[in-house]
């Protein structure tokens, strides 16, 4: 009878990479190296494992098991879920995956469609199975349903909640009060994602309370992709302990971050709207914040005094020019900053934060208007005429800079700032229509990539 799969491999492996590969000081990147060189396909027809592959140490076949099942992160129903096909490969393979039970501990369920009770009819078994095959481990779970009919899966997975490490949760609003019916042991919870189906999304949705996360001792994480309910109302969990918050919506994003306040990273996106409040918001924690939309009024009277890193997403209808302005006018710690539209209005902040700004070291901008590169370049280039000539003291400790659609008199400034300001910078990207033509401007970049400056110009 014909082997359902096989390991093909796409490169022989010389002595000398078997060698490192067996050696047991290898790290993981090592590891990853070794599965870069071995590829796992479906073959009916061809022979098992290949004689190198078998002298590869198990350990070192249960790191690469391990990586090659979490990237994949397919449906357990899907029978090419990575799971299934290393049990099919060959007996030393499958006795390999059938014993180790943090290959087990990834439980990744979508059911796409609203349907009636038994289209799944092996759904709980193997939900059962794999609980059982992971014994101990920690659990990562996804579910993700359109139904309501499903509701003694959720059962089966709430027997294990004393595993649960990582849960991501997509289900109809009329699910989730049944969480509150049995207390949960979420003593392993880090990390926590909800999510309303989108079959349900434009229907009336009927407020309620989700208290059953409110023991979680070690959550950390709270991610809300597409939830239409004030936070703090809907749900009870602890929020002084989150260190990491998502959110598609900026809906009751301040009463969140004065609740959360030991918060290290934030990615928000919307609409803010801020009621006025004599108490200023202290964010003495925070390290990274991505906003797109406008949320300036949550940040602007913020202290976020640990701030290092900043994303603004935007496009030219959703300004948020004031979040930059504040931030220049403030003292920083700001390393990197990456924005994605660079409209008019952001020239003059920006300027005014790489002023200001002496611990700058990486600067990435995608896309800008013609009108502000020509206001770049004259804040860059003009010194006498300018009222504020912007070059002294930018930015002196600048690394990186990314920059998309450059043009050339762009670029002429910027050889002057690398030449007399911005002596730390090793490394540049820029994206150009056209190769730039033999010329003095190309002799002055060949030189500064003589002197070890990294510069990639990509057409």
């Amino acid at each position: 009878m014909g082997r359902a799969a096989s390991c093909i491999p796409t490169h022989r492996l010389s002595n000398s990479e078997l060698s490192r590969a067996l050696n047991p000081a290898d790290n993981l990147s090592r590891t990853f190296s070794i599965l870069s060189l071995i590829g796992v396909t479906c073959d009916g027809g061809s022979e098992a494992t290949s004689p190198h592959v078998n002298h590869l140490p198990s350990e070192l076949l249960v790191e690469i098991f391990e990586h090659y099942v979490e990237t994949q992160c397919a449906d357990i129903l899907d029978r090419n879920n990575g799971i299934w096909l290393l049990t099919k490969i060959c007996s030393r393979w499958r006795s390999l995956a059938l014993s180790v039970p943090t290959l087990w501990s990834l439980i990744v369920i979508k059911l796409w469609t609203t349907t009636v009770p038994g289209t799944y009819p092996d759904l709980l078994p193997v939900v059962t199975h794999f609980l059982t095959r992971s014994r101990n481990c920690p659990l990562s779970i996804r579910l993700v349903t359109q139904s309501n009919t499903h509701a003694p899966l959720l059962e089966r997975l709430c027997e294990h909640s004393r595993r649960w490490a990582r849960v991501a949760l997509c289900m109809p609003v009329s699910q989730y009060p049944a969480l509150n019916e049995k207390p949960l042991n979420l003593e392993s919870l880090l990390e926590l994602e909800l999510e309303i189906s989108h079959a349900f999304v434009g229907r009336p949705l009927r407020a309620f309370k989700l208290h059953t996360f409110r023991n979680a001792p070690n959550l950390r994480s709270l991610s809300l992709p597409n939830w239409h309910f004030d936070p703090i109302k809907s749900l009870d969990i602890p929020w002084h302990q989150l260190l990491y918050y998502s959110n598609l919506s900026a809906q009751g994003l301040v009463d969140v971050l004065r609740c959360a306040q030991n918060i290290v990273r934030i990615r928000v996106e919307g609409f803010a709207t801020c009621k006025n409040s004599a108490d200023p918001l202290t964010l003495p924690f925070l390290r990274r914040l991505y906003t797109r939309g406008d949320t300036t009024c949550v940040f602007e009277a913020a202290s976020m005094p640990a701030l290092i890193e900043l994303t603004i997403s935007q496009t030219r209808y959703t300004p948020n020019c004031r979040l930059l302005s504040v931030l220049g006018k403030s003292s920083t710690v700001l390393e990197n900053i990456n924005i994605d539209y660079l409209g008019e209005g952001l020239i003059s902040p920006l300027l005014s934060l790489l002023s200001s700004c002496s611990t700058l070291r990486k600067l990435s901008v995608t896309s800008w208007s013609p009108e502000s590169m020509k206001i770049l370049l004259l804040a860059l280039t003009v010194t006498e005429e300018a009222s504020f000539d912007y070059r002294t003291g930018m930015a002196p400790m600048l690394e990186m800079i990314r920059f998309r659609s450059c043009i050339f008199p762009f670029l002429h400034a910027f050889v002057y700032m690398v030449e007399s300001r911005w002596r730390a910078l090793r490394e540049v990207q820029f994206h150009s229509s056209t190769p730039i033509p033999t010329g003095p401007l190309r002799s002055r970049l060949e030189s500064l990539h003589a002197m070890g400056l990294k510069i990639l110009l990509r057409n």
